[in-house]
């Protein structure tokens, strides 16, 4: 596997025993009414601080600050369904967990270099030690014996642009990302202020302003002058607060 960390279980993770064969749910979506699935969500305010109470339960440490709310659909935060979590593991992307709006349960989403992690996770206790396994660098590969409605498969993104006219150098103002995932289904994310890769719909034009330009594809090297330029700015813009 391309940069992953220690293949061992960290102390304090117990191993699931079960063996729940594996359901292809729809993605997860902002459900209307969260009381009759997620009570206890909604008791402890956010995903992050009921997740945050279940890793305690087990012994286990998730520090506040490398949890917040999951940011979908052009940056709509809502705390109660959604969470990312910040790796130590340098260049390890955000895990991303968002609730099921038919079920109780999450949907998990995480990537590191070219291999993608995506299934679901069925109690708190479960995320909870995800959540913890993410941050401290286990292997992506051993992840599906802690979560083992979670699976590992390789992905090759292609990158596009949005390049206005107003745009310094041609740089792009907005960069996004296309895969096909495990199920063979398109997907879409675009890079956003939250330094996240968030979900999107941008490649439709029915979805974006009649006003912009048609995304263009670019190179890998372009993606990363945009991350590391936008990165910069939201620091700054933090520093300035």
């Amino acid at each position: 596997m391309h940069g992953c960390g220690a293949g061992r279980t960290p102390p304090g993770v117990q191993m699931s025993k079960r063996k729940r064969p594996i359901v292809l749910e729809p993605d997860p979506g902002i459900y209307p009414n969260p009381d009759p699935l997620y009570p206890d969500v909604i008791a402890l305010g956010s995903l992050s601080e009921a997740v945050r109470a279940a890793a305690k339960a087990q012994g286990l440490d998730l520090p506040r600050t490398s949890l917040k709310p999951l940011g979908r659909f052009y940056g709509t935060v809502v705390p109660e369904y959604g969470l990312t979590v910040r790796s130590r593991i340098r260049k390890r992307e955000s895990l991303q967990v968002a609730a099921y709006w038919n079920q109780r349960g999450w949907r998990i989403d995480g990537c590191h270099a070219d291999h993608r992690m995506a299934g679901s996770a069925w109690d708190l206790a479960e995320v909870a030690r995800v959540a913890h396994v993410w941050r401290t660098g286990t292997a992506l590969a051993d992840i599906h014996h802690i979560a083992p409605d979670v699976t590992l498969h390789p992905v090759t993104y292609r990158y596009f642009g949005i390049i206005r006219p107003e745009d310094v150098h041609g740089e792009p103002s907005t960069v996004l990302r296309t895969w096909t995932d495990a199920r063979g289904s398109e997907r879409e994310e675009t890079f956003m202020a939250s330094l996240d890769w968030v979900e999107t719909d941008t490649m439709s034009p029915t979805a974006r302003p009649t006003y912009d330009p048609d995304p263009v594809e670019i190179d890998s090297a372009t993606v990363g002058r945009f991350i590391y330029r936008i990165t910069d700015h939201v620091t700054a813009e933090q520093r300035r607060r």
